[in-house]
């Protein structure tokens, strides 16, 4: 009976110290993106279990795209450099002023982001959507709390009833920041993007 009652006590301690990591990570996002709203934080954290969403196997039409993307960005102090994704950080936005300030090069990420997207989910849809409703109820409570907290809750739920679970920035979101970045796998940047990053700041 002890040794239940220990187990019991571990597992609980587990699920509370797991909880209050996952808490410090919305804090810290909210602290850089303070007007988001549960659907920015929906997309953080999906693309977390998810990473890029979609096979990306075209490199030059990923390449053009990208290109294309560089025409229309403007540097903004608000986004940063590079940050991992979700409590659980498998991937990393990687920002494109990297490239516009030829830190890497628009080739050197395409090949990332081809090889990040051919790996597979962590979970299920529905094994997420279990992980969502846990983490709704951890950001009920974070300050600032994600904007459109109850209508964006309700319209996620739908959108995982139904199978889904890709879900772009609102429109808000896009107007306040100006953040073009592409999704890698953390091994990839820690190995490939990380070290140059480094190097040029010495």
């Amino acid at each position: 009976m002890k040794k239940v009652c220990l187990l019991i006590t571990l597992f609980l301690c587990l699920v509370s110290c797991s909880h209050n990591t996952q808490r410090e990570a919305f804090e810290d996002y909210m602290t850089r993106f303070p007007e988001s709203s549960l659907q920015d934080v929906y997309k953080w954290c999906f693309q977390d279990v998810f990473g890029p969403a979609h096979l990306v196997s075209d490199t030059a039409a990923s390449a053009a795209y990208i290109r294309s993307e560089l025409t229309r960005y403007r540097p903004d102090s608000a986004t940063p450099m590079y940050e991992y994704t979700g409590p659980d950080g498998r991937y990393v936005r990687v920002n494109l002023s990297l490239v516009a300030d030829s830190v890497i090069t628009v080739e050197q990420l395409v090949d990332a982001l081809v090889r990040s997207s051919s790996q597979k989910p962590t979970m299920s849809v529905e094994q997420w959507r279990e992980r969502w409703v846990d983490y709704v109820d951890i950001l009920a409570d974070v300050e600032p709390r994600p904007l459109n907290f109850e209508s964006d809750a309700q319209k996620i739920d739908s959108l995982l009833s139904k199978g889904q679970y890709v879900m772009h920035h609102s429109r808000h979101f896009n107007e306040t920041y100006l953040y073009f970045y592409r999704i890698i796998a953390r091994d990839i940047f820690e190995q490939e993007i990380l070290p140059v990053i480094n190097s040029k700041k010495l």
